[in-house]
């Protein structure tokens, strides 16, 4: 996959741009990078993966690329009815250890 805006590289990192259409390079291992000197200690990054049901390809290759930069890495999805498959998945990353406590769930 090749950066379709190579000059999105030279973004500063104290603050985050706001992208709208299909953008490439905020699935690449560079954004990650960029979005891993932004983060705080103990901080999560959480990215737009796409969907299994349509992209299962970019997803694992979204997935591959943020795990080669956090440790630990995670997909997640969340309905969106709107959708053409009713979801929307996401990568979580950190650089630190994260406590998913996948078995609960509490409404404030």
């Amino acid at each position: 996959m090749e950066n379709d805006h190579p000059e999105d590289n030279n973004m500063d990192t104290n603050s985050f741009n706001i992208f709208s259409g299909p953008a490439i390079s905020l699935y690449q291992k560079s954004y990650f990078e960029l979005m891993k000197k932004s983060l705080r200690e103990g901080g999560i990054v959480c990215s737009q993966a796409g969907t299994i049901w349509m992209n299962f390809e970019q997803v694992q290759e979204t997935f591959r690329n943020c795990k080669a930069v956090f440790p630990n890495v995670s997909y997640a999805i969340s309905s969106v009815p709107t959708y053409p498959t009713g979801q929307i998945g996401f990568v979580l990353g950190s650089s630190d250890a994260v406590s998913t406590h996948k078995d609960s769930f509490t409404w404030k």
